[in-house]
């Protein structure tokens, strides 16, 4: 709480900040959300195509105009060990108890090459022990 005392942000934190508004605005918002929507719908596309119904529920609406980048998912197999495999892989998802995991390609940073490895990974990870 130190610097709160003073009148001037921190420089490095400061340049972080610019820098990251630099990024943004060179991406700009409008293609990053073209990209957002076709990440997503690629997501979707790959795990109806390649993960047998019965192993994945995905609970997030499928109306584009409904959802951000991100996909929750609920499986057969516990969501806990699932996503002990998946991380093991190097892939980090965000767990939300009791029984969902959030997947998001987000625009700025994944690629269509990032989803399918995550696919890839994802579709051994929901095999029985």
């Amino acid at each position: 709480a130190e610097y709160m005392g003073v009148s001037n942000p921190p420089v490095l934190q400061t340049a972080a900040v610019i820098a990251s508004l630099e990024v943004f605005d060179a991406a700009t918002i409008p293609a990053l959300r073209t990209k957002s929507l076709a990440l997503t719908r690629y997501l979707e596309l790959l795990l109806q195509s390649q993960i047998p119904r019965e192993l994945l529920t995905v609970i997030t609406p499928t109306d584009p105009n409904a959802r951000g980048c991100q996909l929750s998912l609920v499986f057969a197999a516990p969501v806990k060990a699932v996503h002990a495999r998946i991380e093991a892989a190097g892939v980090y998802c965000d767990v939300r108890e009791p029984d969902v995991m959030r997947i998001a390609p987000v625009p700025l940073y994944n690629s269509f090459s990032d989803v399918l490895r995550f696919v890839r990974l994802l579709k051994p990870s929901l095999a029985s022990e």
